[in-house]
């Protein structure tokens, strides 16, 4: 009865792992290829609270001091990243 209680755990952990990795991948992994890829590099800067990471940098926006963290962005230069890759002048 053991064996079979240690092959479910077993295989929910599995399932648990599998789940992080592809979140990792698309909400990490994508974008940050997206940035390598067309020239940029993954660097942490200040940024708003309210944007996601690796968010679209092409706009202006800005908060105060006491709203920012720390975020994975991508720098692009020259030009700015449009949330998939790094484009000139925000186009």
């Amino acid at each position: 009865m053991r064996t079979k209680s240690k092959i479910k755990v077993n295989v929910l952990l599995t399932v648990v792992g599998v789940v992080v990795v592809i979140f990792i991948l698309f909400f990490i992994g994508l974008p940050a290829a997206g940035c390598v890829g067309s020239g940029g590099r993954v660097s942490i800067t200040s940024e708003c609270k309210s944007t996601s990471i690796f968010s679209n940098n092409c706009g202006y926006g800005a908060c105060e001091p006491k709203y920012r963290v720390n975020k994975l962005s991508c720098q692009c230069w020259p030009g700015c990243f449009d949330g998939s890759k790094c484009v000139e002048n925000g186009y």
